[in-house]
């Protein structure tokens, strides 16, 4: 049986540690919406109505692992994370995290977004890791958006809830 198809977004170009660690840090924040926006993968092996992603719930066979966190200072490449350093290889930044587009309009929104953000985190972020709270809160919406897609609701800061709607 084949495996959800994935889309990586690669944004570039860092060519420096400390402002790819901004832009990772940044950027990590915002892995659940990206995971929301483009759950397509309801079945996998043979399972299925459990999660809206599949293949982010499967870790994509290791290509879409949890978030790293990197640290301003002593930051290196990275592979199969969802934010993925490429710096030694192309000097980009990538979010792994996507199910396969099937609009080449939507996949253009997505890049476009993406850019923004890492662009906002490369001039804006102090890239400090978020702490053992803010990691975890990370991953729990990480998880959200896997188990619900569209539907899911985010905690941001421990203060607020986001949801994301769907319209036509």
């Amino acid at each position: 049986e084949r495996e959800p198809i994935g889309a990586h977004i690669h944004v570039g170009t860092v060519r420096d540690w400390d402002v790819a660690a901004r832009v990772q840090n940044g950027t990590a924040a915002f892995v659940a919406p990206f995971v929301a926006l483009t759950a397509n993968s309801p079945v996998y092996r043979n399972r299925s109505g459990r999660y809206k992603s599949y293949r982010v719930a499967s870790f994509a066979e290791y290509c879409s692992l949890p978030q790293t966190i990197a640290s301003p200072g002593s930051t290196q490449s990275t592979w199969g994370t969802d934010v993925n350093l490429k710096l030694a290889i192309s000097s980009t930044v990538e979010l792994r995290v996507c199910d396969g587009v099937t609009s080449s309009r939507l996949m253009c929104e997505l890049v476009a977004l993406a850019a923004g953000i890492m662009h906002h985190a490369a001039e804006h972020c102090d890239g400090q890791p978020p702490g053992d709270r803010g990691y975890a809160e990370l991953m729990r919406n990480r998880w959200r958006a896997t188990r619900h897609g569209l539907a899911a609701t985010f905690t941001a800061d421990g203060t607020y809830t986001l949801r994301l709607t769907a319209s036509d």
